[in-house]
């Protein structure tokens, strides 16, 4: 059975030109750009973590634009706002997040006045 192989883009879209390129044409072709071996399996997990960076890097300054936050610090309020006496380590396993930088983006959030630590009794 021949192994699917995918086609290399040798172009690098630029985010801040103004052409129309969508963030998801922008993905693709940066994941294109990922080298494919011939067993199309290998390498999946690094795949899937590349992309995951670009997406990242491609929405932080739209976030940072629309509401100056981060996207983590979006996703820490939605997950408080969901479960609203979750703990510091719960959040740090739900986010996979290390301790320096939760304790970073709660600080930040709560000098902002969108959060409020209540301490444990």
């Amino acid at each position: 059975m021949p192994t699917p192989t995918i086609a290399h883009n040798t172009h690098t879209p630029n985010l801040d030109s103004d052409s129309e390129m969508s963030l998801y044409h922008y993905l693709a072709a940066a994941a294109l750009d990922i080298p494919t071996p011939t067993d199309h399996h290998a390498y999946l997990t690094y795949k899937l973590d590349v992309i995951k960076i670009l997406v990242l890097n491609a929405a932080e300054p739209l976030y940072r634009e629309a509401c100056g936050l981060r996207v983590k610090e979006i996703r820490l309020l939605r997950l408080i706002h969901d479960y609203p006496n979750i703990t510091s380590s719960e959040l740090k396993v739900k986010l996979v997040l290390d301790k320096t930088l939760l304790s970073k983006y709660l600080a930040g959030l709560e000098q902002r006045g969108m959060i409020e630590k209540i301490p444990d009794k």
